[in-house]
C-alpha cells in the first residue's frame, strides 16, 4: 500500500533552462476536476441515518487542492491564499477543456490542478466508454488551452493525477457495511429490499422493528431518494459498481483506466515546459490502494476526509513537490464511558428487558453477545450498521429469574477491533 509514493513524476525533475512563464495571479490556485476535487460527500462525520443524509454533498473545505480547512491541501502546502474553482460534480474529460477556459478567463491562476477521467471510466450501467483516442484528444485541448494562454494569465504549474484504480475500490467496499443498508453493494444496486435501520438488525427489537415497519415507506425511502438526487447516475459508477455489470465490463473499464493514465503520462512528456510552464504528474494515485477509512460511508464511493488527506500527501509526492506519506488509523477503538458499560433490567414480569449504554473514542459498530451467567450459555445477538459513538440499546424479552451478562466489542471505521467490555451479572 502507497508502495511507491515518493516516486518523482515524468518531467518534475526538468525544471531547469524553461523560459520564464508568466506570472499570473501568483497568489491562486486553480482546479479542474469532479467530484473528487470538489470533495463530494468528503464530510462522512456521521454515524446514523439522520445525521448521514444531513451530510451529503460537496464538502470544499477538504478538497485536497483547493481546501481551505485541510492543512494537507495543496492549496496550503503550496502557500495560496486565493482560488479559482472550477471542478464540478460529475464532470467528465469532454468538461475538462472549458474548465480550463473559465480559469483563464478569471484571470488565471499560477497552479492549476487536474483531477479529472473517473466518471470516463465510471460510465452508466449500460453505457459505451470513450476511446483512448477521444480521451487523449480532451486532454491535448485542455493543455492547449492552458499553455497557450495569454502570458499574464498563463499558469506557471500544472499538476495533474493518474485516475485512481476504480476497480480496486469496488473490491475494497463492496461487502463493507453501510449506515442505511447492508452492504455497500446494496447502497451501489438501491436495493430497497436490503434498506437496514441500526435498530432492525436485531430480532429482540421486535416492537422497534415493527414501528420502522410501518414508517420505512414514509422515512428511509425518501432519505434514500434524496441520496440517489445527489448524483448524475443511480448510483455513481453503475459500470463498474452495480452487480447488473461483470467482469467484461469491469476489465473494459479498468482497461480504459490505464490507457487514460497512459495518455496524461504522454501529455504531460508533450507539454511539460511549453512557454515555461512546468508540468507535474502524480503518478502514483492509480497505486493507491484505498482503505475502508478513505472512503466515505455515505457513498462507499468518494474520499472522505482522512481519503482527501491521504490523496493530497500522495498529489504532493507523487509530482515530486516534496516528502509526504499517507496517513492510517492503526489504533483500536476504546471505550470511554465509566464503568464500560452499565445495564440494568426494564420492567415488572417474568420476561423484562436489558438496557445498557456506553461511550467509545470514536464512531464504531458494535458487536454484541450475552451470557447466562446461570448455566453458561453464550448467545450471539448481533453487530450493528450504524456507528456513533453514544451507543444505546434495549434487549427485550429475558427471562427475569436468570442472571445475564452482557458483552460488546467496537470496530472503528477502519476495521481496526478493540477488547471485549462486559457489564457484571444482572
Amino acid at each position: 500500500m502507497w508502495s511507491i509514493w515518493n516516486r518523482i513524476a515524468v518531467g518534475s525533475l526538468v525544471t531547469l533552462g524553461f523560459a520564464a512563464a508568466a506570472n499570473a495571479a501568483p497568489n491562486k490556485i486553480g482546479a479542474i476536476g469532479d467530484s473528487i476535487s470538489a470533495g463530494m460527500d468528503t464530510n462522512d462525520d456521521c454515524g446514523t441515518l439522520v445525521s448521514c443524509a444531513g451530510q451529503i454533498g460537496e464538502d470544499r473545505g477538504h478538497s485536497w487542492t483547493t481546501g481551505y480547512a485541510l492543512p494537507d491541501s495543496l492549496r496550503n502546502k503550496l502557500g495560496f491564499t486565493a482560488t479559482v474553482e472550477r471542478q464540478v460534480n460529475g464532470s467528465r474529460w469532454k468538461e475538462a477543456p472549458g474548465q480550463a477556459q473559465q480559469i483563464i478567463d478569471a484571470g488565471g491562476a499560477h497552479t492549476v490542478t487536474i483531477e479529472m477521467g473517473g466518471n470516463d471510466v465510471c460510465r452508466g450501467l449500460n453505457d459505451t466508454l470513450p476511446t483512448k483516442a477521444e480521451v487523449a484528444a480532451l486532454i491535448r485541448t485542455t493543455f492547449n488551452t492552458l499553455v497557450n494562454a495569454p502570458a499574464d494569465r498563463r499558469p506557471s504549474r500544472i499538476i495533474i493525477g493518474e485516475v485512481p484504480d476504480v476497480v480496486a475500490l469496488r473490491n475494497t467496499m463492496r461487502t463493507q457495511r453501510n449506515f442505511a443498508f447492508e452492504t455497500c453493494q446494496d447502497l451501489w444496486d438501491v436495493n430497497t429490499d436490503a434498506l437496514q435501520v441500526n435498530t432492525c438488525d436485531w430480532g429482540f427489537f421486535d416492537f422497534i422493528c415493527d414501528f420502522f415497519d410501518l414508517v420505512i415507506e414514509d422515512y428511509v425511502e425518501p432519505l434514500v431518494e434524496v441520496m440517489v438526487a445527489a448524483f448524475d447516475v443511480n448510483f455513481p459508477c453503475g459500470y463498474v459498481l452495480r452487480s447488473g455489470s461483470n467482469d467484461t465490463k469491469r476489465n473494459l473499464a479498468r482497461a480504459l483506466n490505464n490507457d487514460i493514465n497512459a495518455a496524461l503520462a504522454s501529455a504531460v512528456q508533450e507539454w511539460n515546459g511549453v512557454n515555461g510552464v512546468q508540468v507535474r504528474l502524480a503518478n502514483n494515485v492509480y497505486e493507491y490502494q484505498y482503505t475502508t477509512g478513505d472512503v466515505s460511508q455515505i457513498d462507499c464511493f468518494h474520499p472522505n476526509r482522512q481519503g482527501q488527506k491521504n490523496l493530497a500527501r500522495t498529489m504532493f509526492a507523487g509530482a515530486g513537490l516534496g516528502s509526504a506519506t499517507p496517513v492510517q488509523d492503526l489504533q483500536v477503538p476504546t471505550m470511554t464511558s465509566t464503568p464500560p458499560s452499565s445495564a440494568w433490567w426494564v420492567g415488572s414480569t417474568a420476561f423484562r428487558d436489558i438496557h445498557f449504554t456506553f461511550n467509545t473514542n470514536e464512531e464504531s459498530s458494535i458487536e454484541v453477545w450475552t451470557y447466562n451467567c446461570d448455566y453458561g450459555n453464550w448467545y450471539f445477538e448481533g453487530t450493528t450498521n450504524e456507528s456513533p459513538e453514544e451507543h444505546e440499546f434495549r434487549m427485550q424479552g429475558f427471562n427475569y429469574s436468570y442472571h445475564w451478562k452482557t458483552y460488546v466489542r467496537p470496530t472503528d471505521r477502519n476495521l481496526n477491533t478493540g477488547v471485549w467490555y462486559a457489564t457484571g451479572c444482572i
